[in-house]
């Protein structure tokens, strides 16, 4: 029969008309369409939310690094504060000593009336 096959009318109407095979293919089509689009909105909002994402790093990282610069520049005057205070402590030590070699230079009569040699100068 040359590859066509015989149906009873019977089995024509059991088997759907042609017109609720195009609508059944017409659904099926509509429904490829929707899950195409919901795709492609789902990739929009991914890429939507992995921009925000990577503007948020990037304004951490700018954060992060004027902090670190900040720290930097505050231990800096620390520092520089506290050579000072060493500087001005290590001054008065100096003074104190020479005012004791003075003092025993005095009592056992030693000192010399004007003698600038018995003062500690700084090198």
């Amino acid at each position: 029969m040359d590859g066509w096959t015989m149906v009873t009318y019977e089995e024509g109407l059991n088997s759907g008309s042609w017109e609720e095979k195009r609508g059944e293919r017409m659904a099926s089509r509509d429904q490829s369409y929707k899950a195409g689009e919901t795709k492609s909105q789902a990739q929009e909002k991914r890429d939507e939310m992995m921009e925000k994402a990577r503007e948020a790093t990037h304004a951490m990282k700018v954060k992060a690094s004027e902090s670190t610069q900040s720290g930097r520049d505050t231990a800096q005057v620390g520092h520089e504060k506290t050579g000072s205070f060493l500087q001005q402590g290590k001054q008065q030590m100096k003074n104190m000593a020479q005012g004791v070699t003075n003092a025993v230079k005095n009592t056992f009569g030693m000192a010399d009336v004007g003698d600038d040699n018995n003062t500690i100068k700084e090198k």
